[in-house]
């Protein structure tokens, strides 16, 4: 049976909010789940209690306020009697970058009551979905990592898929930029036509970067990264291009 829910923030009971594109958090009554695993950072905070962790080695239970899992690390937590708040972070994203750097090699962070209690602090203002948009960037930071800029734009699903094959990669696929550039969709016509195009592109984004412009409110990539980007890309599309051609040869 659950317990009601303490006067913690959050008065709704239940609700979602998404203040970035890679950031989800949710709230409401908890439960406890079976053994399972997600492809993203998974942040579990206790707002009026504790919970308790199991992993895959069937250790025994650990508890804690607060709990913070690495992208497809098996766990299963009980959160039974309290309400928590659940914040999900893609792992090939900038908020999950930060997250990777701040856990380091561990894959599971259970947090006692002293950085529960830190957690809880920035979101015990908020009562609804709004205010909670507005506080997460505290809880970042209490996390050790920086907020991202409101108008932080997602990364392309390509990009992400060849992200999620770099780091899952131990050391047995194809990593060239041919096999990547496949793993990223580019059909060869699509892969020549987007070298052509960044090419072209290349003189605004110089001038772009030597005249500090922004977009959407931030800062344009400085022009040594673009520069770097720009060869791997080309790179890619080129490789693409030159391997379709030698496949349709010898097929």
């Amino acid at each position: 049976m659950l317990l009601p829910p303490k006067a913690t923030g959050l008065a709704a009971s239940g609700g979602v909010a998404r203040p970035w594109p890679s950031v989800l958090a949710t709230w409401g009554p908890g439960e406890r789940s079976t053994l399972h695993a997600h492809h993203c950072w998974h942040l579990v905070l206790a707002l009026d209690g504790d919970l308790q962790v199991r992993t895959a080695d069937e250790s025994p239970p650990r508890p804690g306020g607060a709990i913070l899992t690495a992208p497809d690390v098996a766990h299963a937590i009980d959160a039974s009697g309290t309400r928590v708040l659940i914040v999900f972070v893609e792992p090939e994203s900038d908020v999950g970058d930060g997250l990777a750097q701040a856990l380091g090699a561990s894959k599971i962070e259970v947090m006692g009551s002293e950085m529960a209690d830190r957690l809880r602090s920035r979101v015990v203002a908020a009562p609804g979905e709004v205010e909670l948009a507005a506080a997460l960037p505290g809880v970042l930071e209490a996390l050790g990592i920086a907020a991202p800029p409101s108008s932080l734009r997602p990364r392309h699903p390509g990009v992400q898929r060849v992200l999620r094959r770099l780091r899952a990669d131990a050391g047995r696929e194809d990593t060239s930029l041919e096999a990547l550039a496949r793993v990223a969709r580019l059909s060869p016509g699509a892969a020549m036509g987007l070298a052509l195009l960044l090419v072209a592109m290349f003189p605004a984004n110089v001038h772009a970067a030597r005249a500090g412009l922004t977009l959407g409110g931030s800062p344009v990539t400085p022009l040594l990264p673009r520069t770097l980007m720009q060869i791997v890309f080309i790179a890619a599309t080129v490789a693409v291009t030159i391997g379709a051609r030698r496949r349709s040869r010898n097929p």
